[in-house]
C-alpha cells in the first residue's frame, strides 16, 4: 500500500509540474504573438477592417481634393502604421499615366505647434518623410526609398538617406498600407543639431503629389483637410 500510495503521489507532482510548465510555454507564446503587432504589411487589409483604436480622417464633403478618401494612423510598439484609401474610379487611371506616386508623412513630435513647417496645415509641424508610392513601372511600390527631412533655421535639412528602413509599404487596389519605424526615426534625431524624439504622443499628417510631363510635382491631396482648405494634424497615441 505504501508503494502505491508513493506512485500516487510521484504522478501527480509530475502532473502539476508538466501543467505549469504547459501553462508557461503558452504564456510565452501569446506574448511573442502580441509583440508582433496588429499590422501586416502584405497589400491584404483585413487587419485594418477588424483594428480597434486606429485614429482617421475622411475626405471633407466640399475639399477641393478627391484623390484621397481617407486615411487611417494606428501606432503600436516600434512602428507608425498608415492605412490609405483612394478614390477607386481615380485609381483605376492613375498608374495608366504616372509611373510615380510621391507622398510625404509630415511629424511633429516636440508637442507645439508655432514652430517648425507652418504651410499646408494648420499646425506647424518639424519632420517630413519623403518616398514614393509608385514602383515607376506603373504599379504599387514597397514605399522603401523614403528620405528624413527636418525643419531647421528656416530650411529641410536631411537626416537619413534612402534604403534606411525607415519605412516599408504594400499596396493593391485602390489601396495602400506602410509603416514608420520609429527606433529608426529616434536613432537618426537623436544626431540632430535640435533632437526631437517620437514619443508616446505625436501628430502627423499625409500630402499626396502626381507628376506632370516635365516632372514638376502637383498638389493631389492633403489628409487631415476640411471645407475651406487644409485642416489639423492627426493627434496619435500608441497603443498599450
Amino acid at each position: 500500500m505504501k508503494k502505491i500510495a508513493l506512485l500516487l503521489a510521484a504522478a501527480m507532482v509530475f502532473t502539476l509540474a508538466c501543467d505549469k510548465t504547459n501553462k508557461d510555454n503558452n504564456k510565452g507564446k501569446e506574448e511573442e504573438e502580441q509583440t508582433e503587432g496588429p499590422i501586416s504589411i502584405d497589400g491584404n487589409f483585413d487587419d485594418w477592417a477588424s483594428l480597434k483604436g486606429a485614429y482617421s480622417a475622411k475626405n471633407s464633403t466640399d475639399s477641393q481634393w478627391e484623390a484621397v478618401r481617407e486615411i487611417r494612423v494606428y501606432a503600436y510598439g516600434d512602428y507608425v502604421y498608415y492605412y490609405v484609401r483612394f478614390d477607386k474610379e481615380y485609381m483605376k487611371e492613375y498608374f495608366e499615366e504616372n509611373d510615380v506616386l510621391p507622398a510625404r508623412v509630415n511629424l511633429n513630435t516636440d508637442g507645439e505647434f508655432t514652430s517648425g513647417y507652418q504651410n499646408y496645415f494648420t499646425q506647424g509641424y518639424d519632420f517630413m518623410i519623403e518616398f514614393s508610392l509608385g514602383n515607376g513601372a506603373g504599379g504599387w511600390g514597397t514605399a522603401d526609398n523614403s528620405t528624413l527631412y527636418q525643419r531647421l533655421n528656416g530650411d529641410w535639412t536631411e537626416l537619413l538617406g534612402e534604403n534606411s528602413g525607415l519605412t516599408f509599404g504594400a499596396g493593391s487596389g485602390n489601396e495602400f498600407e506602410l509603416f514608420v519605424d520609429r527606433s529608426i526615426f529616434n536613432k537618426a534625431v537623436e544626431k540632430s543639431t535640435e533632437p526631437m524624439p517620437m514619443g508616446d504622443n505625436f501628430q502627423t499628417s499625409m500630402r499626396f503629389y502626381e507628376t506632370t510631363t516635365t516632372g514638376k510635382w502637383e498638389e493631389l491631396s492633403n489628409m487631415p483637410n476640411s471645407n475651406d482648405g487644409y485642416g489639423p494634424l492627426l493627434d496619435i497615441t500608441f497603443a498599450k
